[in-house]
């Protein structure tokens, strides 16, 4: 579980510094607290998007035994 905190947080780092540095390209300077806000938008949605991907790829692994047993025992 470590590792995939370790994980999570590197790409969630990546996901933050790849789009403040695509602001500052653009000659975008955010003051303290919309910094912050911005950075706490950007976890919330990247936290949102990272669960639904964790659900959909149990799911998919929960079908794969289910298909793998079906019709055994019948």
């Amino acid at each position: 579980m470590n590792d995939m905190n370790s994980e999570y947080e590197k790409k969630l780092q990546e996901r933050i510094e790849g789009f403040m540095g695509f602001l500052a390209i653009h000659g975008i300077h955010l003051d303290e607290p919309d910094d912050v806000l911005l950075k706490d938008m950007i976890r919330f949605t990247f936290s949102e998007g990272y669960n639904l991907a964790l659900k959909e790829e149990a799911e998919k692994k929960r079908q794969g035994i289910e298909d793998e047993f079906d019709g055994v025992g019948d």
